[in-house]
This record gives structure tokens, sequence and C-alpha cells, in this order.
């Protein structure tokens, strides 16, 4: 039986990324298309994603890129855009990414729709409340307007009624995002 192989690379140099740009804008490309597609400045090409994304945090298993994580220096080290290639394998990487970004206090991130019932899903049982920022203090790290309180009817408090409190809107790509902040602000890429 062969063994098993995985490991996380983190990239920061354009060369590296080069390797791996066909595969994580696929991923990426494939992961948001349920949502409309990937929103936000850094995504309007592969060669717009390698020079706008510092850092990229890839899981490979048994040579296949399974999970990816991409960050920006907003604020800290932030956590934009992360997907999986639909497997198990990237499913389980993608939850260790996250895992590690809170436990570590090492990034943040802002998360709505798919990514947040991910998120919930695989935290089942557990306080992920405690890692959470409160629109006002997330309006200061981002330093952008925000709207809050929410709406009941926004779809995200329908779904998510009990996590009101930590829901704003603001402007993405010229449309209105439900967001919550989630993380440890002011960490530096390194």
């Amino acid at each position: 039986m062969r063994p098993l192989v995985e490991r996380f690379i983190n990239l920061f140099d354009p060369k590296q990324k080069q390797e791996y740009v066909d595969v994580v804008w696929d991923i990426l490309q494939k992961s948001y298309q349920k949502v409309g597609g990937i929103h936000g400045s850094g995504f309007n090409s592969k060669e717009d994603m390698i020079n706008s994304m510092p850092f990229w945090k890839i899981a490979k298993k048994n040579g296949r890129v399974v999970a990816v994580a991409l960050y920006k220096d907003k604020g800290g080290r932030k956590r934009v855009a992360s997907g999986t290639d639909g497997t198990a394998d990237g499913l389980n990487q993608l939850e260790l990414i996250g895992r590690e970004d809170l436990n570590q206090e090492r990034a943040y991130a802002e998360v709505s729709s798919a990514a947040l019932k991910f998120l919930l899903k695989r935290w089942k049982g557990s306080d992920i409340t405690k890692y959470m920022i409160l629109p006002q203090d997330a309006e200061k790290i981002l330093g952008a307007e925000l709207e809050y309180p929410v709406s009941d009817q926004d779809p995200e408090v329908v779904a998510h009624p009990q996590l009101k409190k930590y829901f704003y809107s603001r402007e993405i790509g010229g449309k209105p995002h439900t967001k919550l902040m989630i993380g440890k602000p002011g960490q530096k890429i390194t």
C-alpha cells in the first residue's frame, strides 16, 4: 500500500504562484460559482490574482491540490478567498486551514453564505462565537462604513438568527453583501 502524502505549501513569490495559478483559479471559480462568482478586487484575472494576493496557502494530498486559501494584508492577514476541489480530502484540509487560523490567532476573514454554512457545520458543538467580531469593531478594522444591524428578513439572519448581532452589510464589487467577521486582525503576513 502506498503511504498517504499530505502537506501545506505557503506561497509568497509570484514565480512560485505561477506554478499553481491554473489549479488555484479553477478551484476558486468552481467554489464561488453557486454564489454568483468571486467578487472583490484581485480576481479579475489569473495575473491579477498573482499580483494582488500576497499569500497563498495550498493543501496537497497525494500530489493533488485539494484546498486553497488566499490572503491579503488588510488590517493584518485577511483570508479573502478559499475553496476546495469538492472532495472529502479538500473539505477536511480547508477546515484545518480555518481552524488553525482561528486557534493560532493568525488571520481573520469575512464570511457569509456557503463559507459560513461550512464553518458552522464543521464547528458544530463548539463555541465559534468566541472568535466573532462585532460590526462596530469590524468597521474600525476595515476602515469602511458598514450597515448594521441587519434586517431580520436578511437571508443570512433568517438562516442563522443566533448570529444576528454579528452581521453587517457592505458593498463589494458594487453590490451589497451581508457578512460577519471572524478571527484575529492585526497579524502580519510573514
